[in-house]
């Protein structure tokens, strides 16, 4: 027999249930505003607070799908305070060192050109946060605290080739969308073209760069060769710029994909290494573009990084 009491308590989980979905919904129906990594945060958030509505865990369901919605209006949603959370005493140290990691590497300049590794990084390590608070499922803990640390160490460290150590002379006299095979060393080209004044991915770039980054993960990529290009037709500084925005575009795709980061070599020329030469103030198509190198190899791979 139902009880007043059994009703009542009823009426009340149904109640609470029903203003954590009524969160959800709200932040599931919104068009977020705001920059790219704000607009992939709220995505992220409302999967995070999906997943907690389907096990009933009310209390963080409210909270991502609160975080989701102050991300789709715009505002800036720093990573979670550590003191948010009752986490187990021997695990503070640890999150602790890690949202400094991540505070330190989530500057204004990482958001723009890394949007989505960024605000990946960002919700794994509030994944791992939320897991290491219940501290019941290993599994779930270990796969957020993986998922961030390999993240954390994507944006860490693209880096441009400058920068880095320097490729074979052999790989440098070739532009990186050059299909080559030399002894034990293979490069795979690919080029990923932009609209007019875009850095944007269009829906055939992203095949293109869907494969590019199905080969570097199921081939295991020794070092992945990004190289941003613009054609003539803006001045020379506004080229440069945006041909670094399109390499970075094409850096952030494949570390967000989970791509090792520290295999990444990006450059970027302006209008300088035209694909087809024209007269300056030109527009051609063909010159707006991101050359991608899969390298492949085996004992001479050192060589290459």
């Amino acid at each position: 027999m139902q009880t007043p009491i059994k009703t009542a308590i009823f009426i009340v989980i149904a109640a609470v249930i029903s203003g954590c979905s009524t969160s959800y919904d709200q932040a599931a129906k919104m068009r977020p505003a705001g920059s790219e990594f704000s607009r992939a945060l709220h995505a992220g958030y409302l999967e995070l607070a999906g997943a907690e509505l389907e096990e009933l865990d009310l209390e963080d369901t409210n909270e991502f799908a609160t975080r989701a919605i102050r991300a789709a209006k715009g505002e800036q949603v720093e990573p979670e305070q550590i003191s948010h959370r009752k986490l187990p005493r021997d695990k503070v140290a640890e999150l602790t060192a890690a949202r400094e990691r991540l505070v330190a590497r989530l500057d204004k300049m990482t958001r723009t050109r890394q949007p989505k590794t960024a605000a990946q990084t960002q919700l794994a390590f509030e994944c791992w946060m939320q897991e290491q608070e219940e501290n019941f499922q290993p599994d779930d803990i270990a796969a957020c605290r993986e998922r961030f640390t390999k993240l954390i160490a994507g944006i860490e460290t693209v880096k441009k080739i400058s920068n880095a150590r320097p490729l074979s002379p052999m790989l440098l006299a070739i532009p990186a969308s050059a299909t080559l095979k030399h002894k034990d060393i293979a490069q795979t080209g690919y080029v990923v073209l932009f609209n007019l004044n875009s850095a944007d991915i269009t829906k055939a770039g992203k095949r293109i760069l869907d494969n590019a980054i199905a080969t570097a993960k199921n081939l295991g990529a020794a070092v992945v060769r990004i190289a941003g290009h613009a054609d003539r037709s803006g001045k020379q500084p506004y080229n440069a710029k945006l041909s670094l925005r399109r390499a970075d575009k094409v850096a952030d795709a494949f570390t967000s994909a989970g791509v090792d980061g520290s295999t990444i070599r990006m450059e970027s020329f302006g209008e300088d290494k035209p694909a087809v030469l024209t007269p300056d103030g030109t527009v051609e198509p063909r010159n707006r573009r991101v050359e991608i190198g899969i390298v492949t190899g085996g004992a001479r791979t050192a060589e290459l990084r």
